[in-house]
Formats: C-alpha cells, structure tokens, sequence
C-alpha cells in the first residue's frame, strides 16, 4: 500500500468531511504496515504463534497514537495555511512540501516504535502461554547515539514497564541531569529518528 502525496495534502490543509475521516483512516492503516509486517516476521522467527484476538489490544493502541501525530500534523497545517493566506505569502506548492515533509519525518520516527512494539507485543503474548517465564526488556543504546540514550544503556525493566516516564529525570554519564518530558515509552525509543532497540531476556 502507498500513499499519494496529493492525499496527504488535501487531508492536512482541506475542510472537516466525512472524506477526511476515510483520509485519516488510509494513513493510519499505511503507518501500521511496519507494525503488521514486523509482528508477523518476529513471530516466526522465534516460532511463537500469532493470534490475532491477542494482539489487537496493542494495534488498536497503536493506531490510536498514529492518529493523533497525524491529527497534530493537520492541525498545524491548517494554521499555517491560514496565517500564509492572512499575510499574503500563500504557496500551493509552499505549503504541499511543508505537508510531505513533515509527514516523511513521523513516517520514519516512527519505524522504529512501530517495530519494537510489535516485537513487545508478541513477547507479552509469549509471557502469557509461560506464565513461569520471568521476562525483562533491556534498553540497548546505539554505538554512535546521544548522551542521553547512552544513559539509557543497559538499563532493564520488567516487560508491563516503561523505560521512561514524563516528568522522570535521567542522568547522563558526563553528570548532567534532564527530564524526559515526553509520552511514557515502553520501547527504546528517547527521540525522532532514534536508533536504540530493545532486547529481551526470559528465565524460568
């Protein structure tokens, strides 16, 4: 499934219709193909089945988030189509590639969330056909990251916990504290375009 550019335009800057609700509909389908397909690959990679009726808690979640990034991406677009229009610097063509591109940036920030929590998913599922396994997650920082995913490094939390919370503070290793502000995560996920990842550990 792909996405015409022109959707994504008449969806972000046009008028609320009952086109647009089908609009929003496509994209969050098109944003839960990473999810669907790494669910899937995962699962049997690791031989672990698939019941659909288990993991549709989750994907609902998922798409619920999807839509309100692309919610928020509308919201923003139409308030600066009508501030180019209330100045006189209205651009079609302006205001289409401010569209694609700020839709290109949630697209691949959220390739990864959308791979770890299809990978968490099918553990949560596993965890709950053994319930002797004791399962933990384990923050896995890339090499070249951030000082403050690299605080996040090795850090281990039972598989139903968030990594972080809004409003936790993190130290980093030179010694300089910040808060993460953010939504809870319950992947390794600090930051757009972050390349952390999570690995599991089950003992029974």
């Amino acid at each position: 499934m792909t996405l015409h550019p022109e959707l994504l335009y008449t969806f972000a800057t046009g008028n609320q219709t009952a086109e647009t609700q089908e609009q929003l509909h496509r994209i969050v389908v098109y944003l839960l193909q990473v999810f669907d397909e790494e669910q899937e690959r995962f699962a049997t990679v690791n031989n672990l089945p698939i019941e659909e009726e288990t993991y549709a808690e989750m994907r609902q979640d998922y798409a619920a988030y999807l839509a309100d990034l692309v919610l928020g991406l509308r919201t923003r677009m139409i308030d600066k189509q009508q501030r180019m229009k209330d100045d006189g610097t209205f651009d079609r063509m302006v205001l289409f590639l401010m569209v694609v591109n700020e839709f290109d940036r949630i697209e691949h920030s959220e390739w990864s969330n959308a791979k770890q929590l299809a990978q968490l998913n099918v553990v949560q599922h596993f965890r709950l056909t053994h319930p002797g396994a004791t399962i933990m997650k384990r923050w896995v920082a890339h090499a070249g990251g951030c000082e403050r995913c690299l605080a996040m490094d090795g850090v281990e939390v039972p598989i139903d916990e968030p990594f972080l919370v809004a409003g936790q503070a993190v130290q980093t290793a030179n010694g300089e504290a910040f808060i993460y502000d953010y939504i809870s995560r319950d992947v390794a996920i600090m930051h757009p375009n972050d390349r952390c990842y999570v690995e599991f550990i089950i003992t029974y």
